[in-house]
C-alpha cells in the first residue's frame, strides 16, 4: 500500500518514463508480464483524507482535504499500452487476474470501465477474476460482484475442473463468501463439476474431511442451508468420495492422528478437573452457612428449602457431574489402548461436556453470589446475574455471528417468512444444546417448590 506522497513521485516517474520511451509498456519479464499486470498489482488508496496544514499567521493552522487518486499510475501506463489489458503472462493470468489476487478493487473497477468484457477473461486454469478472488478468499471483489447485477453473468461461469465460484468458496470452507454467493438469487446452486460434484457434495465431503464432525461447525451451516433451500446431489459413488476420509490404514498417519487427540486432551483434562474441584468444594462451602446447634435442624443449610438453594445445589451437582465425564472422557481419548474411533467420540463427548460444565458454573456463581448479596445489596446482586451469562455468549459467538451473516441469504433464497422460521429453528437449537443446564436446574427447583408446597 502506498501513501499519497509515494503516489505522487511514483506518477511522476511513470509520466517521465512514458513520454521518454513508450515502448517500455510493450515489453515483458522472464513470466511474460507486462508493466499493466505490476500497476494492476498496486493496491492504492482512493477517495480524500483531511490533513493538518501550519501557517505563518493566525489561526496558525487550519485542515485541508486532500484529494487521492490511486488510478493515476495505471491510467498512464494503459492509456500507452491499452492491448496489454489482453495479453497473458505465461501462467494464462491477464492483469484484471493480477488484481483480484490481491484485492485492487479499484484496478478491476477501472478495466471494467474501460472495457466491460474483459471481466469474463480466464486465465490458463479457465478462472475468471472472480474464481481467482474467491481462491485468494479476497472478500472485497467478492461483494462488489455479488452486488453488481450487470456482472451476474459471471457468478455461475466454469473453470478448467467446472467448478464454479460457489464450489471454491465451500472448498475453502469461508463461510462468509459462501452466504455472499448464497445469497445472490442469480447463482445456480445445482451445477455440477467434472467430476459429478454439486456445492452440496462439496459441502458434506468437506464435513467428512472435518473429522470430528458431531460437533456443529461452518460445514455443517453451509450444508444445513444448501438443504433447506432444496439443492440436489450429484451423481458421484459416495464410497469413492468418502475414501480419502475413513480411518487412515497407514500406521504413521494413525499415530499423528493419535497424538494430535492425546496433546488436545492433556490440555483440557486439567481445566475440567480444576471445574470438578470448585464444584464439589461449592456443595460443601454453600452460601448463608450452617444453622446454629441450638436450632431444631441443627448443622443444615440456612436457605435449604427456598428456590434459590435448590436451583445452586443442581447447578453445582450438573456441573460437577460435566467436568467429571469431560476428565473421564479426556482420559481414554489421550490413552493409546483404546482404538482411534472409540477415542474421537470420546473427545466430541468431553468436548460438550466440558462446555456444559462452564455454564453450570456461571449459573452456581451467580445465584451463590446473588442469595449473599440480596439481603444488603439487591442491584448489584442482580447486576451479577445479568452480567454472568456472558460467558455463554463468549463460548458461542462464533456461531452466533454465522447464524447473523446466514439470515439475509437465508431469506433471499427461501423468502421472508420461511427463512426466518428456518433462522429460529436453528436458534432454537442453539439454545437448547447449550443451554440445557438452566432448564434443567430452575426445572428441578420450581418443580421441588411444588412438590414442598403439596
Amino acid at each position: 500500500r502506498f501513501t499519497n506522497t509515494k503516489c505522487i513521485f511514483l506518477t511522476v516517474m511513470m509520466e517521465f518514463l512514458v513520454h521518454w520511451n513508450k515502448s517500455l509498456t510493450t515489453q515483458v519479464d522472464k513470466d511474460g508480464r507486462t508493466p499493466l499486470h505490476f500497476a494492476s498489482s498496486l493496491i492504492l488508496r482512493t477517495g480524500s483524507y483531511l490533513t493538518l496544514e501550519l501557517l505563518g499567521r493566525p489561526p496558525w493552522c487550519h485542515f485541508v482535504w486532500i484529494p487521492r487518486r490511486s488510478t493515476s499510475v495505471l491510467e498512464i501506463v494503459f492509456k500507452a499500452n491499452p492491448a496489454a489489458l489482453y495479453q497473458a503472462d505465461k501462467n494464462g493470468s491477464f492483469p484484471i487476474h493480477l488484481a483480484a489476487s490481491v484485492g485492487a478493487k479499484e484496478a478491476i473497477l477501472f478495466f471494467r470501465d474501460k472495457y466491460p468484457h474483459c471481466v469474463g477473461l480466464r486465465d490458463a486454469e479457465g478462472r475468471t477474476f472472480l474464481q481467482v478472488a474467491v481462491e485468494k478468499e479476497i472478500l472485497g471483489i467478492l461483494f462488489y460482484v455479488c452486488e453488481t447485477p450487470s456482472l451476474a453473468w459471471i457468478l455461475n461461469m466454469q473453470d478448467n475442473d467446472g467448478n464454479t465460484a460457489l464450489h471454491l468458496a465451500i472448498q475453502s470452507r469461508n463461510f462468509r463468501m459462501f452466504c455472499a454467493l448464497f445469497g445472490n438469487p442469480e447463482v445456480n446452486l445445482n451445477i455440477t463439476n467434472y467430476k459429478g460434484e454439486t456445492p452440496l457434495d462439496l459441502s458434506i465431503i468437506s464435513k467428512l474431511s472435518y473429522g470430528l464432525n458431531f460437533i456443529e461447525n461452518s460445514e455443517h451451516k453451509i450444508c444445513h442451508a444448501l438443504k433447506s433451500v432444496g439443492a440436489n446431489y450429484g451423481v458421484i459413488r459416495w464410497d469413492k468420495a468418502e475414501e480419502p476420509f475413513r480411518r487412515p490404514s497407514n500406521p504413521e498417519e494413525e499415530d499423528q492422528a493419535s497424538r494430535r487427540l492425546k496433546d488436545a486432551a492433556q490440555t483440557c483434562v486439567v481445566a475440567s478437573v480444576l471445574i470438578a474441584t470448585v464444584a464439589f468444594s461449592a456443595t460443601l462451602a454453600i452460601p448463608g452457612g450452617y444453622r446454629a446447634d441450638d436450632h431444631t435442624n441443627e448443622g443444615t443449610p440456612i436457605y435449604a428449602g427456598s428456590y434459590l438453594f435448590d436451583a445452586f445445589i443442581m447447578s453445582t451437582t450438573l456441573a460437577f457431574i460435566c467436568s467429571s465425564l469431560a476428565t473421564l472422557g479426556y482420559t481414554f481419548s489421550a490413552s493409546p489402548f483404546v482404538n482411534l474411533v472409540t477415542r474421537e467420540v470420546y473427545t466430541v463427548l468431553s468436548v460438550l461436556s466440558f462446555s456444559s460444565s462452564f455454564v453450570c458454573m456461571s449459573i452456581a456463581f451467580a445465584l451463590g453470589v446473588y442469595m449473599v448479596l440480596a439481603p444488603v445489596a439487591r442491584n448489584t446482586a442482580v447486576a451479577v446475574c445479568v452480567i454472568t451469562p456472558t460467558i455463554w455468549l463468549g463460548t458461542n459467538v462464533d456461531s452466533i455471528f454465522k447464524l447473523v451473516i446466514l439470515a439475509r441469504p437465508l431469506c433471499i433464497r427461501k423468502g421472508l417468512f420461511k427463512g426466518m422460521v428456518q433462522l429460529l429453528r436453528m436458534y432454537a437449537l442453539l439454545v437448547v444444546t447449550t443451554l440445557w443446564p438452566f432448564i434443567v436446574t430452575f426445572g428441578w427447583a420450581a418443580l421441588a417448590r411444588i412438590h414442598r408446597h403439596r
